[in-house]
Formats: structure tokens, sequence, C-alpha cells
């Protein structure tokens, strides 16, 4: 126990000379927290965009353009239904961030408005007129040329282990 005293005893002195040189008050010294170890950074969700032009292309059907003027990317298939159009994407994700669909001039100035509900492996489009609260049926829309935009991300989640 004679050590123990000793060391205390230094300890207070180089403290007191460190308070009288620096002129600062004498505080207990406290130990350096731990080394940790570095974690692995954290991968961040990986994220795919979903975006084209889809239009009419007869009564029974509506389809993702892919033309000289026209580029869709992750649209898989577009499938009619009586009250809206799904689109569908190559692979489902973890969550939605968002996705915007958009009529263009020829369907605006019909008097037709869009909207969206989406889900993690397709979004469905629903249309409308004028001021109605009831879907229209897509194989009904017939005006030539007429499109509508869809733009949207949506997160997946890292694949454990990369």
């Amino acid at each position: 126990m004679p050590n123990q005293t000793l060391n205390r005893a230094f300890a207070g002195v180089v403290i007191a000379t460190a308070a009288f040189f620096g002129g600062m008050t004498a505080t207990a010294i406290t130990p350096a927290p731990p080394v940790e170890q570095q974690q692995p950074p954290q991968q961040e969700e990986q994220q795919f965009e979903v975006y084209g032009t889809i239009r009419w292309v007869d009564k029974a059907k509506w389809a993702a353009l892919n033309d000289a003027g026209h580029r869709s990317h992750n649209i898989a298939k577009v499938e009619l239904f009586n009250n809206r159009v799904r689109v569908h994407f190559p692979k489902c994700a973890d969550k939605v961030g968002y996705l915007n669909v958009t009529p263009d001039e020829q369907f605006t100035a019909a008097g037709v408005r869009v909207g969206s509900s989406v889900g993690l492996c397709y979004a469905d489009v629903f249309f409308y007129m004028g001021t109605s609260q009831t879907p229209v049926n897509p194989s009904l829309l017939t005006r030539k040329n007429a499109n509508v935009w869809i733009d949207g991300r949506f997160d997946v989640a890292p694949v454990k282990g990369h």
C-alpha cells in the first residue's frame, strides 16, 4: 500500500504544478475513454427509379413507350383495368420514395386529371374527367397521342453481407 500512497502524492504534485504554471484550477485526472473499434460503415439504402410515358394503344391496351422519342425505365408491364391502369415495376421496393403522374397537354386540354395509388411492386394510375370523383375507364380515353408521364424513386434495402 505504500506505493499507492506515493503515487497519489506524486499525482497531486503534478496537478498542483500544472495548475500553478497554467493558471488553471486543480482538477481530478480522469482516464481517457477506451478506444472503440471502428464499425464498418453502414450501407445506405439503394434506390431505383421508375420513369417513362404510358399511352393508350388500342381499346384493350395501354403501353409504356419505347421509341425514337421516348424511353421508359423500370416499367415492366402496363395492365388495363376498368377503372385504372396498373404500371408494374420489374422488382419490388421496400419503401416508396415518391411517384408523380402527369397528364400531357392533350389530356389536359380534354379535361383529364390523373392521380396514383402507389404500392411496392406497382402503381395504379386513375383518370378523372372535370370535377368528377369517379374514375373513368381508361379504355374510353382515346385521344390520339395523349400521354401520361411517370416519374418516381423507391428504396430497396441493401443485401446483407455486401
